[in-house]
C-alpha cells in the first residue's frame, strides 16, 4: 500500500451527547445508505473536459491519487512540475464535481480538495460514491491540459464498525465488490482502526501508533489478526489478544477499509464520529449534492377525539431540501410509521421520487381505541428516506374522549423552557409560551402561577381559550443566585363538563436556568495553562491540562453564556473546540467577538478566564509600491475600556505560510513584526480626525529585499494567512492570546465535522464612556456630558431607551432622542443632563445610566456623578482631561498642545494657581511647561465668567529617555476642588541621537556581574563599537568588531572575539551601554546607528535555596533605574539554570523561570522580591541549589526582546582570558 493511502488525520472521538457505540452505528447506517442509493450533481455540460482527448492513465503514473468517499475528500501527490491542476469527479462519463486551477504544493506536489487548509470544490460538493472516477489533469501556465491521471473509487464500505466479540477481541466488517459486482479479493484490501489525534496503542506490533491494521497476509495463528473475504463480496477484519487499554481505544476508533489494488490509485472508506459527507470547512460553501429531508413542523397536536372515532387529519409537508438536478438527488421516502396504534399515518410520498425543491404530504390522524392507561396519547412519527438525515421524527399528541364527554384539555408549547446561564441579577430576554386547548369545550379564566422559584417571572393568562385556540404569555429569567435554578409555570383554567359541572384543566411547563458561578477563578492563567481564542474561526485552543482531563468551555457575553462545550485534553495537554479533530460547540456555535469572555472550568472546580481583545486585520499584506519588496499589513487594536489603542507591546503581527511552502527569506512558515531579517516594524498610525480619530489603527511592514526570491515572498505574504495577536495582560507570559486572522480559509461558524449552527447575526455593545463627572450645580442649573457606545456585533445595534437608576435617578435625564441604529463597527453618542432637583444639603449626586438595547445582556450601564450645592457657584471643566505627546528627542521641545478650561457654573471662576506637578509614577514635572502669553491663556487671579473659557498651552521637552508624565493642576474657587489633567510623553532618542531602547532589528543585553555585553541584529557589512558610560563620562570602549552569526557582537565573554580596549569597566547599576555601528568600508566615518540601554537595578541577594523537600526560593531587589521606584513583578524574571546537560522535570528545559504563567511565582515587598519554585522533585532540588541563580530585566517592552539586563549570583567581574586586566573605578577620566 502506498504511503499516501495511510495518511492519518486528527479527529474527535465522540460526538456531543452521543455514546460512541450509538454514534458508530448511526454512521455505519448512513454509510450503507449512501453506498446503496448514491447521490450526485451533474454540472451543466455534457462534455467531460477538453482533457478527454488526452489519454488518461489508470493507475496514475505521475504520483498517487487517494479517494476518501465518506468525506468527499481527494488527495494527490507529485504534481509539483505543473503550475496548475484540475481535480474532477466523473460518474457515468459526466462530471459531477470539479476543483479548478489548483496550485500544487512545493516541493511535495501535493494537491488536496475538501480538507482543512485545502481548496474547496467549485459550485457543488460531489457526494463521491463507489464507481466514481477521480481524474487529475495537469495544466500548463496558459491553462491548457497537458497530462491526465485517474483512479476509480472502489466499491468498498464498512457496514459494521469495530465492536467487541470476546475478551481482547474486536471485529469490523463490510462489503467490497468490483465494478462488475464480483467479490473483491482480500489481497486488494486493508482494514484499520484509527485512534484519536492524541491517543496511541500500547501493545503488539502497533506500540505508540494511532492505526492498527490487518491485511490478507495476516493470520490469527501467527500475528493475532486477520482480514478475510467470502464469495459474496463480504469482508471481515479481526484483532485478538488486545490489552484493556487497546480494547478501549479500538472501540472508540474510526473504522477504515482501504482498497490497495489500484497501485498508485487507492480508496479509503471511513466511518467515525468526525466523518461526514459535504463541505469540510466553514470556508467551503459549495453545497453537498444529494437529497435532504425538511418538514414544516416538528410536532402536531390533534383535537380531542371520542374513542372509536377519527380526528381530522393533520398534514405535514415533507420537502426535499437537498441540492442537485440529476436523479440521484431525488428524495425517496421509503416509509412513514407511528410507534402507537392510536395514530394512523398516510404516506402519500411513497413511490414518487421528490425532486430537489419539491415536496409531498404525510397525513396523521388520531383514532383512539381506549382511554387507558391515560386519556392523553403521544406518538413518534418516523420518516425514513434515502437522505443523509435519513431518519426524521415528528411528535404527535391527542386526547381520547369517552362517549359524550366534554373536556377542555390544555397542552403547553414548548413543553419545557431552558434559559441558559447568566450572571445573578441579569434578566433574560422574554421567551414566549403558548397554552393550547385541544379539547372540545372552552377553558375559562386561565391563569398562570410560578411555582418553586422566584427566579422566573412573566404573564400567562386568558379569559377564555376556545377549542383549537391558544393563550400566549412571556417569561423572563433573573437568577437570584449561582448554580442550577428551576421552577415551573402552572396554568390552570376551568370548564363545564357534559353534566354542567365545573371542572379544572391545567398544564405545567418546567423552567430551568443557571446562575453563573463566580467562585474559584484563578486571577491569571499560570504555567503550563494558556488560553488561546481565534475570534475569526470561533475556535479555542487550551494548553497545559492533564492528558485525558475533561474541561468545560464557555463563551460569556455581558454575563450571559452564549456558547458551551466540553473538551478532552490529549496526551500533549491540549484541549480544543471547533477545530478539525476537536470537540464541537453544543447547540449553537458562538460568534466569538471582542469583549467576550473565554471561561474554562477544570474538573476540580478551578476556573480560568480571559477577555477577548478588540483586534482586527483589515488589510492583508500588500506591496507598498510595485517592485519595492516591502509589504504592509493593516488593522486596528482598540482598548475597549479607554477607547484608545492597546499597548504596543501587547500586540504582534504575523505572516503565516505553510511548512510545505515557507518563506524563502528564512526557510520558515512564519514571520513576526519583530523579525530582524525583514526589518519588520509594527506601529500605530498617526491620529487623524477622519481616518484614525482614536489612534487605534496600526501598520506592520516587512522588507523582503534580502530574500533570495523577493517576488515569491511578497506574493506569499499577501496570499496566505495574516494575523494580529493580542498577547494578553502579561505579554511575556503568553498565557492568554486573542488571534485576529485574515485568510481565504478563515471563516466563522462550525468547522467540519461540527454542525452546531452558527450564532445568528446579533448586535454587540461596548460602552466606551463608562463614567462621567458632571459640573457642580445648584437647583435649576444644568450641565451636559456625552457618552459613547460602539457596536462590536454583527447586526445593527438598536437603542430603545436610556433610563436612570441608582441613588439619584431624578437628577439626570437624556437630552434629545436616542441614537439611530448603529451599524456593526460603528459608534454613536448620546447626551445626559445633570440638573439637581432639590438641594437641602450640598453633596454628591449619582445615577446608573441604563442603555436599553437589542444586544445580549441589556440593559448595559455607565455611571453619572455630579456635585449639588445650595448657592450659585462656578464649575471648572478641563478638556481634554489628558494630553499625550509623541516620541520626542531628549532636549527637543515638542509642538504645543492646548487644554481648554470652561466655566460651566453660574458664578465667576477665579484662578488661584496654575502649575505642573509630579505623578505617583515619576518625577517628570520639569519636562512639561504650561506657561503661555496667549491672549486667551488662563492666568492666576483671572476671572472667567459663567459660560466663558480660557486655555492652557502645554509643551514637552524631555530631560531624559523613557516615559515621562506629570499633572496640570489648577486651583480655583470651584467647590469641587482642584482640577487635574494628565500629561504624558516619551523619548527613545538621547540628546546625541542614540536610540534608547534599541530599535529593531538591534538588541542589547548586559551582564554587569561579568562586565559582559552582547549586541545582535547587525549587518555583515558593519563594524560595531560598544561603549560604557557613567554620569556622562565614557568608562569603557571595545574594539571595532565585525558581526558574527545572526549579527551577534560580544564583548568580554568566554569564546567571544571582542574585548574592552584599554580597560575593562566594572559595570554597575545606572551605567549606559551603547553600540555604535559604522560601515566596514569606513570604520571611522559616519555613524550608521547608535543604540543604548541602561544597566537596571536588579540584584540577586540569595541564590536558590531549598526550604523544604520540594521548594526552593531566591531573593533580591529590583529598582527601576529611570524612576527610582520598585520594578513591577512582570518586568523582570528570576531564573535558575543547571550547570549540567540535565533538564528540570518541571519545565522540560535546563532552566526554571518565575513569573505569571511560569514555573515559579514572584512576590514583591517594596523593592524586595522573592521567587518561589514549588512542586519540585528531589532531582530538581539538587539541580536548582547547585545551579546558576539570576534575575533578568526584560526591557521596557518585554515582547520586543530588544533589551535585557542580567543580574547573576556568584559570577566574577573583570576581563576574560586575553582581554585587558585593568578595571575602572568611578570617576575614571573620559576616554578620547
Amino acid at each position: 500500500m502506498n504511503d499516501n493511502a495511510r495518511i492519518c488525520f486528527d479527529r474527535s472521538t465522540t460526538a456531543p451527547n452521543q455514546s460512541p457505540i450509538s454514534f458508530r452505528r448511526r454512521m455505519a447506517s448512513i454509510a450503507l445508505t449512501a453506498s446503496l442509493f448514491g447521490a450526485g450533481f451533474v454540472l451543466p455540460t455534457s462534455d467531460v473536459t477538453a482533457a478527454a482527448v488526452l489519454p488518461a492513465n489508470e493507475p496514475p503514473v505521475t504520483g498517487t491519487i487517494v479517494s476518501f468517499p465518506a468525506r468527499d475528500f481527494i488527495s494527490a501527490s507529485s504534481w509539483a512540475n505543473y503550475p496548475f491542476v484540475d481535480v474532477e469527479v466523473l460518474r457515468d462519463g459526466q462530471r459531477v464535481g470539479i476543483a479548478h486551477n489548483l496550485v500544487p504544493q512545493v516541493p511535495s506536489g501535493l494537491v488536496e480538495v475538501n480538507h482543512p487548509g485545502a481548496p474547496c470544490w467549485d459550485t457543488v460538493t460531489p457526494n463521491i460514491v463507489g464507481g466514481d472516477v477521480i481524474r487529475v489533469t495537469a495544466l500548463d501556465a496558459g491553462g491548457v491540459p497537458v497530462f491526465v491521471d485517474q483512479t476509480t473509487t472502489a466499491k468498498i464500505v464498512v457496514t459494521a464498525t469495530i465492536h467487541e466479540t470476546g475478551p481482547g477481541r474486536v471485529e469490523m466488517s463490510g462489503t467490497a465488490v468490483n465494478a462488475n459486482g464480483t467479490p473483491m479479493p482480500a489481497v486488494q484490501l486493508e482494514a484499520g482502526a484509527l485512534s484519536g489525534s492524541q491517543a496511541r496503542f500500547t501493545g503488539g506490533d502497533f506500540v505508540n501508533q494511532r492505526l492498527i491494521r490487518t491485511a490478507a497476509a495476516d493470520t490469527l495463528a501467527t500475528v493475532g489478526r486477520a482480514l478475510t473475504t467470502d464469495g459474496a463480496g463480504n469482508w471481515k477484519a479481526v484483532w485478538t489478544e488486545l490489552n484493556a487499554v487497546d480494547m478501549a481505544l479500538a472501540l472508540d476508533s474510526e473504522s477504515q477499509i482501504s482498497w490497495i489494488g489500484g497501485g498508485t490509485g487507492s480508496t479509503i472508506f471511513e466511518v467515525g464520529p468526525a466523518i461526514a459527507p459535504g463541505p469540510y470547512t466553514a470556508a467551503c460553501n459549495a453545497p453537498l449534492a444529494g437529497p435532504a429531508v425538511s418538514t414544516n413542523v416538528a410536532s402536531v397536536l390533534l383535537p380531542a377525539t371520542t374513542v372509536g372515532s377519527a380526528s381530522a387529519a393533520s398534514v405535514v409537508r415533507v420537502t426535499n431540501a437537498g441540492f442537485g438536478t440529476d436523479p440521484s438527488t431525488n428524495l425517496v421516502v421509503s416509509s412513514v410509521t407511528s410507534n402507537s396504534d392510536q395514530f394512523a399515518v398516510t404516506n402519500t410520498c411513497a413511490g414518487s421520487p421528490v425532486a430537489v425543491g419539491a415536496g409531498c404530504d404525510v397525513s396523521i390522524v388520531f383514532n383512539p381505541t381506549t382511554t387507558t392507561p391515560s386519556q392523553l396519547k403521544n406518538a413518534t412519527i418516523t420518516i425514513l428516506s434515502n437522505a443523509g438525515n435519513s431518519t426524521v421524527s415528528i411528535d404527535a399528541t391527542g386526547y381520547a374522549l369517552n362517549a359524550g364527554q366534554q373536556a377542555a384539555v390544555l397542552v403547553a408549547q414548548p413543553t419545557m423552557m431552558d434559559f441558559g446561564t447568566r450572571a445573578a441579577g441579569n434578566t433574560s430576554p422574554e421567551q414566549s409560551v403558548a397554552v393550547l386547548n385541544i379539547g372540545n369545550v372552552s377553558a375559562v379564566n386561565a391563569a398562570g402561577t410560578f411555582v418553586g422559584s422566584t427566579d422566573f417571572a412573566g404573564t400567562a393568562g386568558c379569559a377564555e381559550i376556545q377549542p383549537g385556540q391558544s393563550c400566549t404569555g412571556a417569561i423572563t429569567f433573573t437568577p437570584g443566585g449561582e448554580g442550577p435554578r428551576s421552577g415551573s409555570l402552572n396554568v390552570s383554567a376551568s370548564f363545564a363538563d357534559e353534566n354542567g359541572a365545573t371542572q379544572s384543566a391545567s398544564a405545567s411547563i418546567p423552567l430551568t436556568g443557571q446562575g453563573l458561578l463566580t467562585g474559584n477563578i484563578v486571577p491569571f492563567p499560570h504555567a503550563p495553562i494558556a488560553l488561546n481564542s481565534f475570534i475569526d474561526r470561533d475556535f479555542v485552543s487550551l494548553l497545559g491540562f492533564e492528558p485525558g482531563e475533561v474541561v468545560t468551555v464557555q463563551i460569556i457575553r455581558h454575563g450571559v453564556v452564549i456558547g458551551t462545550a466540553s473538551s478532552i485534553a490529549g496526551a500533549d495537554g491540549i484541549a480544543e473546540v471547533n477545530h478539525p479533530g476537536a470537540q464541537c460547540w453544543v447547540g449553537t456555535t458562538p460568534d466569538i467577538r471582542a469583549n467576550d469572555v473565554l471561561r474554562v472550568t477544570r474538573a476540580d472546580g478551578r476556573v480560568y478566564v480571559m477577555t477577548n481583545a478588540d483586534v482586527r486585520v483589515t488589510q492583508k499584506a500588500l506591496e507598498t509600491s510595485a517592485g519595492s519588496g516591502i509589504v504592509a499589513m493593516k488593522g486596528y487594536a482598540r482598548d475597549l475600556v479607554t477607547g484608545g489603542p492597546l499597548a504596543l507591546n501587547s500586540i504582534e503581527a504575523r505572516l503565516i505560510a505553510s511548512s510545505k511552502n515557507p518563506f524563502a527569506i528564512n526557510g520558515r512558515r512564519a514571520l513576526t513584526s519583530a523579525d530582524a531579517l525583514t526589518h519588520a516594524t509594527l506601529t500605530f498610525d498617526p491620529v487623524d480626525a477622519v481616518t484614525n480619530p482614536d489612534g487605534v489603527n496600526w501598520t506592520a511592514t516587512w522588507d523582503f529585499n534580502a530574500s533570495p526570491n523577493v517576488a515569491a515572498d511578497v506574493a506569499l505574504a499577501g496570499s496566505e494567512q495574516n494575523r494580529l495577536l493580542w498577547l494578553g495582560r502579561d505579554p511575556v507570559a503568553l498565557a492568554e492570546l486573542s488571534f485576529a486572522e485574515n485568510a481565504p480559509a478563515v471563516a466563522n461558524g462550525p468547522a467540519a465535522p461540527c454542525t452546531a449552527p452558527a450564532e445568528a447575526p446579533s448586535a454587540g455593545i461596548a460602552v466606551m464612556t463608562p463614567s462621567n463627572t458632571f459640573p457642580t450645580l445648584g437647583v435649576g442649573a444644568t450641565g451636559d456630558r456625552t457618552y459613547s457606545v460602539r457596536n462590536i456585533g454583527t447586526a445593527p445595534l438598536a437603542i430603545s431607551s436610556i433610563t436612570f437608576a441608582g441613588s439619584n435617578p431624578g437628577d439626570f435625564s437624556l437630552v434629545g432622542a436616542v441614537p439611530a441604529p448603529v451599524a456593526p463597527g460603528g459608534n454613536a453618542t448620546f447626551t445626559v443632563r445633570f440638573s439637581p432637583q432639590v438641594v437641602n444639603t450640598a453633596g454628591t449626586r449619582s445615577a446608573i445610566v441604563q442603555i436599553n438595547d437589542n444586544a445580549v445582556g441589556s440593559p448595559h450601564t455607565a455611571t453619572a456623578t455630579g456635585l449639588a450645592v445650595r448657592t450659585v457657584v462656578p464649575s471648572a471643566l478641563m478638556t481634554p482631561a489628558s494630553l499625550t505627546f509623541g516620541d520626542t528627542q531628549v532636549g527637543v521641545t515638542s509642538a504645543p498642545q492646548i487644554i481648554t478650561v470652561t466655566n460651566e457654573g453660574a458664578a465667576d471662576l477665579e484662578f488661584a494657581g496654575i502649575g505642573v506637578g509630579n505623578t505617583t509614577v515619576g518625577t517628570s514635572a520639569i519636562d512639561f511647561d504650561v506657561n503661555s502669553d496667549a491672549a486667551d491663556a488662563c492666568k492666576a487671579t483671572q476671572l472667567v465668567p459663567a459660560g466663558g473659557s480660557c486655555t492652557i498651552t502645554a509643551m514637552f521637552t524631555p530631560s531624559a529617555v523613557n516615559s515621562r508624565s506629570a499633572t496640570v493642576i489648577i486651583s480655583t474657587n470651584d467647590p469641587a476642588g482642584n482640577k487635574l489633567a494628565t500629561l504624558s510623553g516619551s523619548s527613545s532618542i538621547s540628546v546625541d541621537g542614540a536610540f534608547d531602547p534599541p530599535r529593531l532589528p538591534h538588541a542589547l543585553s548586559v551582564f554587569p556581574a561579568r562586565d559582559y555585553v552582547a549586541a545582535a541584529g547587525y549587518a555583515a557589512d558593519e563594524v560595531v563599537t560598544v561603549e560604557a558610560w557613567r554620569n556622562g563620562v565614557m568608562i569603557g570602549r571595545s574594539d571595532a568588531l565585525s558581526p558574527g552569526v545572526g549579527g551577534l557582537i560580544e564583548v568580554n565573554n568566554v569564546l567571544a572575539t571582542g574585548c574592552w580596549a584599554t580597560a575593562t569597566p566594572d559595570l554597575q547599576t545606572g551605567d549606559i551601554i551603547r553600540a555604535v555601528a559604522r560601515l566596514q568600508a569606513d570604520p571611522t566615518g559616519a555613524i550608521v546607528s547608535m543604540d543604548q540601554i541602561h544597566v537596571q537595578g536588579v540584584e540577586v541577594d540569595m541564590p536558590a535555596t531549598a526550604i523544604n523537600a520540594n521548594t526552593v526560593v531566591m531573593t533580591g531587589t529590583a529598582v527601576d533605574t529611570f524612576t527610582g521606584l520598585p520594578l513591577s513583578a512582570g518586568s523582570f524574571q528570576p531564573r535558575i539554570s543547571t550547570k549540567s546537560i540535565n533538564n528540570f522535570s518541571t519545565s522540560g528545559r535546563q532552566d526554571l523561570r518565575a513569573g505569571a504563567g511560569l514555573q515559579g511565582s514572584v512576590t514583591m515587598t517594596g523593592k524586595h522580591w522573592t521567587a518561589t519554585f514549588s512542586g519540585l522533585t528531589a532531582a530538581d532540588i539538587d539541580l536548582a541549589v547547585n545551579g546558576r541563580s539570576a534575575a533578568l530585566w526584560l526591557g521596557r517592552i518585554p515582547a520586543a526582546l530588544n533589551e535585557a539586563s542580567h543580574a547573576e549570583w556568584g559570577e566574577i567581574a573583570g576581563p576574560v582570558g586575553g582581554c585587558p586586566v585593568a578595571g575602572n573605578l568611578p570617576g575614571l577620566a573620559a576616554i578620547s
